[in-house]
């Protein structure tokens, strides 16, 4: 009878044992994993959390290669704008919308600035 107990032991033992060892076994891929060459890569994220992600979006009607009208504004030069502000330059009163969201700043080229004021922009939305 003793005999039969402890065979019910070992093999209750052993039953825990592969219990808890089982999902160990199946959840332990880690971040290596996705390295293995086991499967060739199809997708690469690229992410920039840089401070040139601030850069303004230029207007599809913007062409840096031209010289604007208003040139109140240095060309080679890059303005940072912390807060809303409406300015009124060669004559355009324009408001410029900081980006909120990367920290409550934006970078605008002069180039760009001048354009947004020239009389080239009045007949777009800028």
């Amino acid at each position: 009878m003793q005999g039969i107990h402890k065979i019910n032991r070992q093999l209750l033992a052993l039953g825990l044992t592969l219990g808890i060892l089982t999902p160990q076994i199946a959840f332990s891929a880690g971040d290596a994993d996705l390295f293995t060459a086991s499967v060739a890569p199809n997708v690469v994220l690229v992410v920039d959390n840089s401070g040139s992600m601030a850069h303004a979006v230029w207007h599809p009607e913007f062409d840096p290669t031209v010289t604007p009208t208003c040139r109140n504004w240095n060309d080679d030069q890059t303005y940072y704008f912390y807060s809303q502000t409406t300015l009124t330059e060669c004559g355009n009163t324009r408001t410029i919308y900081p980006d909120t969201i990367a920290g409550g700043w934006t970078w605008m080229s002069g180039r760009y600035i001048n354009w947004m004021f020239s009389d080239e922009a009045d007949d777009y939305e800028t």
